[in-house]
């Protein structure tokens, strides 16, 4: 099977071309230099070439510019895009429309990035676009990175199926990312972190001017917290409207309830004192302020109650503190940088209770500092992890990552393999334990397979045999 393509595609397949293409995403060069293709601009945004994007603006130009059939909301920021999106999506539904998203990374199939309605698109309508795609591709000097082949393939799938609003998350740069050929009528910036900044003075300036290249003069901008030097940064892009977490938007109460987190929330168009949100965290509730906040702007106007309530009892969000089991507890999360850590940290600690152990199996890229992640795990109150090397040529080496662990404190044991180390984590854990898989995204999907067919074998093994009365 192609590494991102659904099973059962052909030699010559759209899919197969995909999967032949420069893949920033899993390849570190690209990311470890800051550069959005060889030769191309700098991940921080400052200094960049001025047609980083022309590519990408002509291979959809080529296309008929499916990025300007519907209205876009834009989402970027270091954590919390994919949670934000997810929520947005289903406010913009629960509001009548009929809405394209696209997401990255995937949790295992390429399908998952381009959703209409909150449902991945069909083999055949991605595979359609992505043939129109490869099609465009031969007049281009030189073929798109996988990446840019996915978002305008998104672009068109959305156009094609005439979507009334399309949400996306944006990718690993901003200014310079392939999703920018957009214009985004809203903006939301999550929050601004070190995730793909080597760091060094003034990193955050940096990585907040990559951020705010999203931000269209007529745009609202919707920016989470962050301190005032970054917000000024970002709106020195000139949007139209900004309103901010602080600032017109807050959480004025988050309670952690069954199943879930109920919130009031307060934005600039309205206050909504009791909204429930079925997930598990420490980020749901100012996850929630921004999907809301980002909604009301898009329409300026306030979202009903009922149409929040409406748009939230279905959410089930992937990877972010999510249980797959309940006997023993067993939770993903993709939390692959120190910011993330800690509030899966504060999550574990505040959120979940066991009586029994509670044990890790982690995985990282290259990259990432080790120490802080370790330590911001340390809320979590772990009696063991398990360090692994994720399903991804840009695993981190297992060495460092376990001598960072042992010195923040945490007892630590290591084995590369992941499925070995997940099956291994398996047998130590009994019913009353917690389990936790945290780390690189790519980790998550061979998590899910692993755990669930051994929880599967050990239901089947206890399934008491039934015999027909005589």
């Amino acid at each position: 099977m192609p590494k991102g393509g659904p099973a059962g595609v052909g030699l010559g397949d759209p899919y197969r071309w995909l999967d032949g293409l420069v893949d920033h995403e899993t390849s570190s060069p690209g990311i470890a230099e800051g550069r959005l293709r060889p030769g191309g601009p700098p991940v921080a945004g400052s200094g960049g070439a001025d047609d980083a994007l022309d590519p990408m603006r002509r291979l959809c130009a080529l296309l008929g510019d499916p990025q300007r059939a519907a209205p876009v909301i834009m989402i970027t920021g270091t954590n919390g895009k994919g949670t934000v999106a997810t929520l947005l999506t289903r406010l913009l539904m629960a509001s009548g429309l009929t809405v394209g998203t696209t997401t990255s990374p995937d949790l295992g199939s390429v399908l998952e990035r381009v959703a209409i309605d909150d449902e991945p698109v069909e083999v055949e309508t991605l595979g359609e676009a992505l043939a129109a795609v490869s099609l465009a591709a031969r007049s281009m000097d030189a073929p798109p990175t996988r990446f840019e082949a996915l978002i305008a393939a998104a672009y068109r799938t959305f156009a094609d199926a005439a979507v009334e609003a399309v949400v996306v998350e944006v990718g690993m740069l901003g200014r310079d990312d392939a999703t920018n050929v957009a214009d985004a009528v809203v903006a939301v910036v999550t929050n601004i972190g070190r995730d793909h900044h080597p760091g060094g003075a003034g990193w955050e300036q940096a990585v907040a001017t990559a951020k705010a290249g999203i931000v269209r003069p007529d745009a609202t901008l919707v920016l989470g917290p962050m301190s005032d030097d970054l917000a000024a940064v970002i709106e020195a892009e000139g949007p139209a409207r900004t309103v901010r977490v602080g600032d017109g938007l807050s959480v004025d109460s988050d309670l952690v309830a069954i199943g879930g987190h109920q919130t009031e929330l307060r934005t600039e168009w309205g206050i909504h004192p009791e909204v429930f949100v079925p997930a598990f965290g420490s980020w749901v509730a100012g996850a929630a302020l921004l999907a809301v906040a980002a909604a009301e702007a898009f329409f300026d106007r306030a979202v009903a109650d009922e149409v929040i309530d409406e748009a939230f009892a279905g959410v089930k969000l992937r990877g972010r503190a999510e249980v797959i089991s309940h006997q023993p507890l067993v939770i993903l999360d993709a939390a692959h940088n120190p910011d993330a850590a800690q509030a899966l940290g504060e999550t574990l600690s505040d959120e979940f209770d066991v009586i029994g152990a509670r044990l890790a199996v982690v995985g990282l890229l290259a990259g990432r500092d080790p120490l802080a992640y370790a330590q911001a795990l340390l809320g979590a109150r772990l009696d063991s992890v398990i360090i692994t090397q994720p399903p991804s040529p840009r695993a981190a080496e297992l060495a460092p990552v376990v001598e960072a662990f042992t010195s923040a404190g945490l007892s630590v044991e290591s084995v590369a393999d992941p499925e070995t180390a997940l099956a291994r984590a398996m047998r130590h854990t009994d019913e009353e334990d917690l389990l936790v898989v945290a780390g690189s995204m790519t980790l998550l999907p061979l998590a899910r397979d692993v755990i669930e067919a051994i929880l599967e074998v050990a239901a089947d093994a206890v399934e008491p045999e039934f015999h027909e009365p005589d």
